[in-house]
């Protein structure tokens, strides 16, 4: 945007500065690694092997409570359809929760998409601990939840909800994009319309173009053989001379002479 206001900088009428959507990540610092996940289940939930069962279970449970808020509260829940912008297919439950001039939850949709995970597995070789197996992270393809929000303070914004552990979450917050456009909408009274191109052809006067500092090409010594082709591929264009002169079979000589490009 800096780079677009340097050169057109002189055509714009007016700059509006403004933040399009609010992106915040959330995620629970005391179960991003995989230690913190061993104590986690071992000394605060009380597993003594965290296995697939053990993980896979927490996930269950996140989706049945989704599943059980949305009934209590009518909401409805859907897979998210493919090639279909999520916000337009969610707009006209947006637009009903407006009207009745209510806030909260309004709309959720489910969709299959890579996210972060810890998955466990037994070791290689038996260890002193049966129990013991090896949780590391990795990135997978597994349900997310995006909870459509209409909040009373930050106005429109959207929540996705990781479905397995550890849950990552991100905000999408839009209440200053909305703000944006009806500023926009009250200024349009007040903006002038500028033509920044002309509607007429303009053609250079001069056919010839000169060159004010020459500068000789810096061309290696070559054999008379290769410099024919370099000059036969030079004459291929019209109207090109090039600079650098043969002399009777000798090496070439470097010439400061201008390049000329005729029409």
């Amino acid at each position: 945007m800096e780079t677009f206001t340097k050169l057109f900088g002189s055509l714009l009428v007016f700059v509006y500065h403004c933040f399009d959507r609010v992106v915040i990540h959330g995620y629970l610092s005391g179960l991003s690694r995989p230690g913190q996940v061993v104590h986690f289940f071992r000394d605060v939930v009380g597993e003594p092997v965290i296995d697939k069962a053990v993980l896979s279970r927490r996930t269950n449970e996140y989706q049945g409570w989704v599943e059980a808020f949305a009934r209590n509260h009518s909401i409805a829940v859907e897979w998210a359809e493919p090639k279909v912008r999520k916000e337009d297919y969610v707009r006209p439950a947006q637009r009903q929760m407006r009207r009745s001039n209510r806030h909260g939850v309004y709309f959720i949709l489910k969709s299959m998409e890579q996210g972060q995970t810890f998955r466990s597995s037994v070791p290689r070789f038996p260890t002193d601990d049966p129990n013991y197996r090896i949780l590391a992270r990795q990135r997978s393809r597994f349900t997310h939840y995006y909870f459509y929000i209409e909040d009373e303070v930050l106005g429109p914004m959207s929540m996705r909800v990781a479905s397995f552990f550890p849950f990552q979450t991100e905000k999408h917050a839009s209440h200053a994009e909305l703000h944006a456009i009806g500023r926009i909408k009250k200024l349009a009274a007040e903006l002038k319309i500028v033509t920044s191109i002309g509607s007429e052809a303009v053609v250079l006067e001069y056919a010839q173009i000169d060159v004010v500092c020459p500068v000789p090409p810096r061309v290696r010594q070559s054999s008379r053989r290769g410099s024919k082709g370099i000059r036969r591929r030079l004459l291929e264009h019209a109207g090109v001379e090039p600079s650098i002169q043969p002399a009777g079979g000798r090496p070439f000589e470097l010439r400061a002479l201008p390049d000329v490009i005729r029409p």
